[in-house]
Protein backbone atom coordinates (compact mmCIF):
# COMPACT_ATOMS: atom_id res chain seq x y z
CA UNK A 1 0.00 0.00 0.00
CA UNK A 2 1.35 3.09 -0.92
CA UNK A 3 0.05 6.73 0.98
CA UNK A 4 2.13 9.31 -0.43
CA UNK A 5 1.95 8.86 -4.33
CA UNK A 6 3.80 11.82 -6.50
CA UNK A 7 1.29 11.24 -9.23
CA UNK A 8 -1.65 11.11 -7.17
CA UNK A 9 -3.52 14.44 -5.17
CA UNK A 10 -3.89 13.27 -1.46
CA UNK A 11 -6.99 14.56 -1.18
CA UNK A 12 -8.91 13.28 -3.75
CA UNK A 13 -6.19 10.73 -5.46
CA UNK A 14 -6.68 12.14 -8.94
CA UNK A 15 -3.95 12.40 -11.18
CA UNK A 16 -2.00 15.56 -10.47
CA UNK A 17 1.13 15.41 -13.33
CA UNK A 18 3.56 18.44 -11.40
CA UNK A 19 0.36 20.78 -11.05
CA UNK A 20 0.61 23.13 -8.22
CA UNK A 21 -3.33 22.53 -7.86
CA UNK A 22 -5.19 19.39 -8.03
CA UNK A 23 -7.05 19.40 -11.46
CA UNK A 24 -9.76 17.68 -10.26
CA UNK A 25 -10.62 18.85 -6.79
CA UNK A 26 -8.40 22.39 -7.15
CA UNK A 27 -6.41 21.24 -3.76
CA UNK A 28 -3.42 24.00 -4.03
CA UNK A 29 -0.41 21.28 -3.30
CA UNK A 30 1.97 24.30 -2.54
CA UNK A 31 0.65 24.85 0.16
CA UNK A 32 2.28 24.47 3.71
CA UNK A 33 -0.48 22.01 5.17
CA UNK A 34 -0.32 19.78 2.30
CA UNK A 35 3.37 19.90 2.42
CA UNK A 36 2.78 18.39 5.99
CA UNK A 37 0.50 15.84 4.95
CA UNK A 38 3.16 15.10 2.24
CA UNK A 39 5.42 14.13 5.13
CA UNK A 40 2.67 12.29 7.76
CA UNK A 41 1.89 10.14 4.15
CA UNK A 42 5.88 9.46 4.17
CA UNK A 43 6.17 8.10 7.53
CA UNK A 44 3.09 6.40 7.25
CA UNK A 45 4.35 4.82 3.94
CA UNK A 46 7.37 3.99 5.93
CA UNK A 47 5.83 2.83 9.21
CA UNK A 48 3.51 0.18 6.89
CA UNK A 49 6.37 -1.17 5.37
CA UNK A 50 9.00 -1.25 8.04
CA UNK A 51 8.64 -4.88 10.42
CA UNK A 52 6.96 -4.77 13.27
CA UNK A 53 8.41 -4.77 17.02
CA UNK A 54 6.84 -8.58 17.42
CA UNK A 55 8.40 -8.87 13.96
CA UNK A 56 12.23 -7.88 14.65
CA UNK A 57 11.89 -9.46 18.66
CA UNK A 58 11.30 -13.15 16.69
CA UNK A 59 14.41 -12.18 14.31
CA UNK A 60 16.52 -11.07 17.11
CA UNK A 61 15.53 -14.75 19.04
CA UNK A 62 16.03 -16.45 15.78
CA UNK A 63 19.33 -15.02 15.58
CA UNK A 64 20.35 -15.73 19.32
CA UNK A 65 19.10 -19.38 19.14
CA UNK A 66 21.34 -19.49 15.84
CA UNK A 67 24.33 -18.40 17.48
CA UNK A 68 23.69 -20.43 20.85
CA UNK A 69 22.93 -23.62 18.43
CA UNK A 70 25.80 -22.70 16.84
CA UNK A 71 28.43 -22.48 19.72
CA UNK A 72 26.64 -25.58 21.16
CA UNK A 73 27.86 -27.63 17.76
CA UNK A 74 31.07 -26.21 17.91
CA UNK A 75 32.13 -26.94 21.58
CA UNK A 76 30.04 -29.63 22.65
CA UNK A 77 28.84 -31.66 19.65
CA UNK A 78 32.55 -31.60 18.75
CA UNK A 79 34.46 -33.32 22.18
CA UNK A 80 34.04 -29.69 24.03
CA UNK A 81 32.55 -29.44 26.98
CA UNK A 82 29.17 -27.56 27.82
CA UNK A 83 31.35 -25.49 30.30
CA UNK A 84 32.49 -23.48 27.21
CA UNK A 85 29.41 -22.00 27.21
Amino acid sequence: MRFADPQACPDCRGAIAGQPACPHCGLDLTSIEVRQLWQVLLQACLLYTSPSPRDCRKKKNEQEMTTFAQIYEQNVCKGGSEQAL
